[in-house]
């Protein structure tokens, strides 16, 4: 008996948004504006780490945790590289608002067994952040307080993953969509940031001022209230 043939991959020929990741099986649906969700207060996010390998499919692989509080901000992201391999990074930021002042942070890598790779683990201490900087992790939390209106970019340098110093960079509201999600929609706010030695940013924020969705290329950052076990 003949097997089956897979239909040919489509390539993706446009931009990633949470519309363009639902159709190819991404996500799903978000959840609603949340009216107690308070941005200046303290809050946990979690979101799947998911990234399109330029055709109609993709895979979920990792989680980010963000745990913020008025003068703090805790995060552990864990990701799979393309060998299966667990890379995991926890840091403790000391916030000024939403600026890092200093910080702790801690990566370690796990094999497909689970066995660590003590050679490859590295832990840093920053005690006093550049003068005008922030983070890639911090501007989650960033956004989440701006306004919904036009008015003069952000201008600021970026910690990526709170080791390596991006000058240059530009963070705007863009503007406000309705996206279509199967049967649902959801009325989103994008903010735009771009910079020096990054790829853009899409930061997706509802009508309560909660991030559900960060696009940066091909990956995304989809919140996911259960805890990224999908």
């Amino acid at each position: 008996m003949a097997k089956k043939k897979r239909p040919p991959r489509k390539a993706v020929c446009v931009p990633l948004s949470p519309a363009v990741i639902h159709s190819i099986g991404g996500l799903e649906s978000l959840p609603p504006p949340d009216s107690e969700f308070d941005p200046d207060g303290t809050w946990t996010h979690v979101y799947r780490i998911w990234t399109c390998y330029g055709y109609d499919v993709g895979r979920t692989d990792g989680t980010l945790r963000l745990e913020r509080t008025p003068d703090r901000l805790k995060v552990r992201q864990a990701m799979r590289n393309a060998d299966n391999v667990l890379n995991t990074i926890e840091a403790d930021v000391r916030c000024d608002g939403d600026r890092p002042v200093s910080w702790v942070l801690e990566s370690t890598f796990t094999d497909t067994k689970g066995t660590p790779a003590p050679r490859l683990t590295q832990q840093s201490t920053v005690r006093q952040a550049a003068h005008g900087a922030t983070s890639d992790w911090c501007l989650f939390s960033t956004v989440q307080r701006l306004p919904f209106e036009a008015r003069e970019p952000l201008r600021f340098d970026v910690y990526e993953g709170l080791s390596l110093l991006k000058k240059g960079h530009r963070l705007w509201y863009h503007g406000a969509e309705t996206v279509k999600l199967g049967s649902g929609s959801h009325r989103l706010h994008v903010f735009h940031q771009i910079g020096r030695g990054t790829l853009p940013y899409e930061y997706w924020v509802d009508e309560g001022h909660r991030l559900q969705v960060v696009v940066t290329g091909p990956r995304a950052y989809i919140l996911d209230p259960k805890g990224g076990a999908k």
